[in-house]
């Protein structure tokens, strides 16, 4: 439960990607399998770089 809560964003956006693959024809289930491991890895990887440059420079993220 804990995961889902954390990676609510790549669930979410997971679920507009197996969605649109399952309306092509491709298997949900599969498409799934496939596409969430590498969202979480990659929601995750965001978050801890946006953690490290808070840390590092002390001000908040401004993406320009």
């Amino acid at each position: 439960m804990s995961l889902m809560l954390t990676a609510l964003p790549a669930f979410l956006f997971g679920g507009i990607v197996v969605s649109g693959l399952g309306r092509l024809g491709v298997s949900e289930v599969v498409s799934f399998h496939v596409a969430m491991p590498f969202l979480i890895a990659c929601w995750f990887f965001f978050l801890g770089r946006v953690i490290d440059r808070w840390k590092h420079t002390g001000s908040p993220i401004v993406f320009r």
